[in-house]
């Protein structure tokens, strides 16, 4: 398989560059593109051979699940059983940004995805090539980190093709990616909220919306 690195525009992507990369999506490919923390592999949600191919790629363990992307709140109601207001708080302040929250999942997304897990995580990316894709697209990505699991977080789009050349079809180079770190994970499942990865968003700034914090990382 040959893999086409194409140069994005950052600020307005292409439509037609957009349309050839939903095309492989809707195929079930596997595609790379930069979001505002790392660059990502991404892949339809619910496809179950492509959410395969993304654990097989990523040599990423069973046990360990993928997050979803969101280009909107409306997206939500595909994959979530209820969006609370303490979640509604965090998105207002972060989103578009580095904030995945993890929520009980519907049963439309499959056990594969959360690794049997009942919940699952997403963040809208502050990233105008990754939320043009997700629009684009209608509906959520299953995506993680472009890199094979353990080795150094990718950002830029050179470090993709040198895990999946010849791999996957499409990158999008968009430039290095600006936070250049991972997401901050926050678990909204319990009654006290718990941050289970430090990321891109201090907890400080967290608790600034919801005091009531817990660390568990």
């Amino acid at each position: 398989m040959e893999t086409k690195i194409v140069s994005i525009d950052s600020e307005s992507p292409s439509l037609d560059e957009l349309n050839y990369a939903i095309e492989l999506l809707r195929n079930g490919a596997i595609i790379a593109f930069p979001t505002d923390t790392l660059y990502g592999l991404g892949c339809n949600a619910f496809n179950d051979q492509a959410v395969e191919k993304l654990f097989s790629l990523k040599k990423r363990p069973k046990s360990k699940p993928i997050n979803l992307l969101v280009s909107k709140i409306d997206q939500l109601e595909e994959i979530v059983v209820e969006f609370p207001i303490i979640a509604q708080k965090l998105a207002e302040n972060f989103w578009p940004g580095a904030l995945t929250i993890i929520l009980k999942k519907k049963p439309k997304i499959m056990d594969k995805v959360t690794s049997g897990f009942p919940s699952i995580g997403f963040r809208m990316p502050a990233n105008k090539i990754a939320l043009s894709l997700i629009s684009e697209f209608d509906s959520p990505l299953a995506t993680s980190s472009a890199n094979i699991s353990g080795h150094d977080n990718p950002t830029t789009a050179n470090q993709d093709f040198n895990h999946f050349q010849e791999k996957i079809p499409l990158i999008f180079d968009g430039g290095t990616t600006a936070l250049q770190k991972g997401s901050t994970v926050i678990d909204l499942t319990q009654d006290v909220p718990k941050v289970i990865r430090q990321g891109a968003i201090l907890l400080s700034d967290l608790r600034k919306v919801i005091p009531e914090i817990d660390i568990k990382l």
